[in-house]
């Protein structure tokens, strides 16, 4: 015998897809993510009957007339069929449920929750609660003997008695998910349908066959031309035949009587992972089966001369008993041909030539089967849509639209409501705010200074000012452009565009740049000056396998800086969030749970949390608020069963400790290096006596293990003056002697690393001071080739004199310009910190005039004296190094100074003085 397959067709959109048979037909019924239904007349239907259920349908079965959907409210639905009208609800879980099964005696359903609930047909008042597994539940099957057969996230199959609940037999060694639009495989298992005597489970590239009576191994199915691995599998309603589909999309069926494999096409064009499969239970010989691709496809048996299998009999309903029978007969016959030794089988001479015959048709197929094995498959998989962090869905009608630690942004977008409501959580600063979405904007971004919106159609952003009396504007985007992302901080508002642009904006409008990203963008982040934009760096994602870059651009100015990082994530997640900490450090957070934070000076990601960790069950997940740097703890809103938090009731905002995946990290050598490691590496409160603290206790517990080579070693690396002398005293009053001795030898060096890490970095990394004395560089440059302005005359009161004078009389007047003056002073003093009014003579002046004169300023008397001060310095500096050198030569220079003391004028004079007016 052998199978046809007919050509894959569209039925819904890309993700997990649902395929059954209408009871007694040939209709087929299917759903998908998009949330309809199809009834489709035959495979070749071009006009199937189409409802809608839901948002998203996670799993469908067909009984009597009705069909039993999972949909987006956690809901087993009951729908009329064909009308499609709602009929109840059958099951309540807390996630999304996953697999339903409807035999003559039960019904039952599994959850992305790790439940399972069961009930008879006969009182479906009392429902069964199957708990134990601990991942969301695959798929599930339900004999006529009352054992059901669930496979699970957790890595595990379980056979249990649904009497008494009990679990018979556990089967482990499958891949372990933590949601099901990640699995691989869904594990399908299937009961053989007459008395439930055998149990099908697929497990990599077999067909796994129990004895349900003992639970022992009783056949194993392979197939040479499979390059898949077995995903899921069925029994035909005869029992005669099972078949299976693989993560590749390719399909096998066996004879069940003779374990032979049926010979025709396993796989189509552009087949995908295959999610459902079904037989036809009034005709025996069709499947129906699904992909990933939402795509839809029949296999179809028939015999070696083509005719189908429900066409031979006369009696279709027993067409296969016939055949079983017949099959039985003739081979008792050949049997009692070949115990005859004399006698020669016509029959069997047939039949090895026809198998000789049909293995030569076979050979191009089995040479494409080796080649395949020998070049594996490259799975393409869809790059990830870029979305909004901090926001859910925007189906909901009720929605988040952006959660940070400034406020809330609410959509609410119902049949009578369209607005906009922001709620602050400091009320002294911002009153709430709440407006009509006349735009329909799907995009928010908060600050303390600025509200901005975006996404709506024509493309445009639009900025409310906080601090500015809510003065709003608004900026249209050319063409037909549309935002992807949107973000907003103190200084900036910034949108990321399906043209891949990033244009920025000042919080009052004023647009600043527009950047060119280099690849397809997927979010964005923003901290007072600071942007972060997450973008693909393929085209395509291999294996399920996402890769991301972060442009970090800093503002300074006019004058923008720029660094690409790669973002790491997980094996075969997605990135779910990104932004940044209180203390402007870059992080980001994936669907397997792992939180990273950015170091800065290194351009290394830090894994600083695993926050699945602090979840019950595999479909919880958390949804971040704010990272603090400082406090060393993430808060967050723990989610059960879904992605994203409901906005009533209002979800409670937890705090999470930060918490490095070490190794043996219950340990408590382990717990103190965490907290070393993580004080060494970010901005925390108190950093440097925490330090102490942390690197005293690893010492004392080093030392208390009598490993002094370690104590040592950790007080080298760590590297701080301060601490040896601690650490000494410590191995003293332990009687270490020989490691106090080792320790004090150690001062010198550690002294002297000291001193040349701290020259390191400031001729590696500018920091905040050394940038600024860059600007004071700059800036003493630029006074240098700018001619003198006139001076600003500003009038004083007159000094009281007897002598009178015409005060209508004109007057010379000198100008205060000097040589050395510096009309930028007043900019560049505020910086340093001196008043306006001091200055300091230039190197070598005479002691009497620098006591009588008042001293310079700064950037006077570093033009002046710029030359002899590099000659001080003796080796090779930057600018930065010279001026540090400067500032802090000067600062010794004015603390020397004496006091400028008033002295009396002698009469000449003072009436010399009264005669000349005064100035400023």
């Amino acid at each position: 015998m052998k199978f046809e397959r007919s050509l894959t067709r569209y039925g819904h959109g890309g993700g997990y897809t649902s395929v059954c048979y209408e009871s007694g037909t040939d209709t087929i019924i299917s759903s998908g993510s998009d949330g309809d239904i199809h009834v489709w007349k035959g495979i070749e239907d071009d006009d199937p009957a189409t409802g809608c259920a839901g948002e998203f349908i996670s799993c469908l079965e067909f009984y009597e007339d009705r069909i039993f959907v999972g949909t987006e409210l956690n809901v087993v639905q009951i729908l009329t069929h064909p009308d499609f009208d709602r009929d109840g609800t059958q099951f309540r879980f807390t996630a999304p449920a996953t697999a339903i099964r409807i035999t003559e005696k039960y019904i039952a359903a599994g959850s992305e929750d790790t439940t399972i609930k069961v009930v008879l047909r006969e009182a479906e008042n009392d429902v069964l609660d199957l708990t134990g597994h601990s991942g969301p539940i695959l798929a599930i099957d339900v004999s006529p003997e009352g054992f059901l057969a669930s496979s699970s996230g957790d890595g595990t199959v379980r056979v249990w008695k649904i009497d008494d609940q009990s679990v018979v037999k556990t089967i482990e060694g499958f891949p372990i998910v933590k949601t099901v639009s990640l699995a691989e495989g869904f594990v399908t298992p299937s009961f053989y349908p007459k008395f439930g005597k055998y149990l099908a489970y697929p497990k990599g590239k077999e067909i796994i066959i129990l004895e349900s009576m003992n639970w022992t191994l009783k056949h194993t199915l392979k197939n040479e031309k499979i390059s898949g691995k077995f995903t899921v599998c069925s029994f035909s309603p005869c029992g005669k035949f099972i078949c299976g589909g693989t993560t590749t999309g390719e399909v096998s069926v066996w004879d069940f009587n003779s374990l032979e494999s049926l010979r025709g096409p396993t796989k189509g064009e552009n087949s995908d992972m295959i999610t459902s499969i079904a037989w036809c239970s009034s005709t025996g010989d069709q499947i129906v089966f699904a992909d990933k691709a939402g795509q839809i496809a029949c296999v179809t048996l028939k015999d070696n001369e083509g005719k189908r299998l429900g066409e031979i009999a006369e009696d279709k309903e027993n067409f296969l008993e016939a055949e079983a029978f017949a099959d039985s007969s003739s081979d008792s016959h050949d049997s009692e041909e070949e115990e005859n030794e004399n006698c020669i089988s016509l029959k069997k001479l047939k039949k090895n030539t026809l198998r000789l015959l049909e293995d030569q048709d076979d050979l191009p197929e089995r040479r494409q089967s080796v080649e395949r094995e020998r070049k594996p498959e490259i799975k393409l998989s869809t790059l990830q849509v870029s979305f909004q962090s901090g926001s859910t869905p925007e189906h909901l009608e009720h929605r988040y639209m952006a959660w940070n630690p400034v406020g809330i942004v609410k959509a609410h977008q119902t049949d009578t409501e369209n607005s906009i409501e922001v709620e602050f959580h400091d009320v002294t600063v911002h009153h709430a705010i709440h407006m009509n979405n006349f735009l329909g904007h799907t995009l928010a971004a908060l600050s303390e200074r600025v509200l901005a919106l975006s996404g709506c159609r024509p493309g445009k952003v639009v900025g409310i000012a906080l601090g500015a009396g809510s003065r709003e504007w608004s900026v249209g985007l050319p063409g037909c452009e549309q935002s992807l992302a949107l973000t907003a901080s103190d200084k900036l508002v910034a949108v990321v565009t399906d043209e891949r642009y990033l244009r920025i904006f000042t919080t009052l409008g004023t647009q600043r740049e527009v950047i060119s990203i280099p690849g397809a963008p997927v979010s964005l982040s923003s901290h007072r000056s600071r942007l972060m934009v997450v973008y693909h760096t393929t085209s395509t994602a291999l294996d399920a396998e996402q890769h991301f870059s972060a442009m970090i651009i800093d503002t300074v100015g006019l004058g923008l800086r720029s660094r690409d990082i790669r973002l790491p994530l997980s094996p075969k997640s997605r990135l779910t969030w990104i932004g940044f900490t209180d203390s402007g450090s870059p992080a980001s957070f994936d669907s397997a749970g792992i939180l990273r934070i950015l170091h800065r000076s290194s351009n290394l990601w830090y894994p600083v949390c695993d926050l699945s960790e602090h979840t019950n069950g595999a479909s919880d997940t958390y949804y971040i608020v704010e990272i603090s740097e400082e406090k060393q703890l993430v808060r967050a809103i723990l989610c059960r069963g879904t992605s994203y938090p409901l906005t009533s009731p209002r979800p409670i905002v937890a705090e999470i400790p930060l918490q490095m995946p070490l190794c043996e990290i219950d340990a408590e050598k382990s717990a103190w290096e965490d907290a070393l490691v993580r004080q060494a590496a970010f901005n925390v409160e108190n950093r440097e006596k925490l330090m102490r603290e942390t690197a005293i206790k690893l010492f004392a517990l080093a030392c208390r293990n009598e490993m002094e080579a370690r104590a040592s070693d950790l007080i080298e690396m760590i590297g701080c003056p301060q601490l040896v002398p601690l650490a000494a005293k410590y191995a003293n009053k332990l009687g270490r002697i020989h490691l106090a001795e080792k320790l004090g030898q150690m001062l010198p060096q550690i002294e002297e690393m000291e001193r040349e890490r701290e020259k390191e970095n400031r001729a590696s990394s500018p920091d905040l001071f050394e940038e600024t004395q860059n600007l004071l560089t700059f800036t003493s440059t630029l006074a240098s080739h700018t001619p003198t302005p006139s001076p600003v005359v500003a009038p004083k009161p007159m000094l009281k004199s007897s002598v009178k004078r015409n005060p209508f009389r004109k007057a010379t007047i000198s100008s205060p310009s000097t040589p050395g003056s510096d009309p930028l002073s007043h900019l560049t003093d505020k910086v340093v910190g001196f008043p306006l009014n001091e200055s300091f003579t230039p190197k070598g002046a005479k002691e009497e005039e620098s006591a009588a004169a008042p001293p310079k300023s700064f950037m006077a008397w570093f033009t002046e004296n710029r030359e002899e001060l590099s000659k001080e310095m003796n080796e090779d500096h930057t600018p930065a190094q010279l001026t540090s050198f400067a500032m802090k030569k000067y600062k010794t220079l004015v603390q020397q100074a004496p006091p400028t003391s008033k002295r009396k004028l002698d009469p000449e004079s003072a009436s010399a003085a009264a005669k000349t007016p005064k100035f400023a």
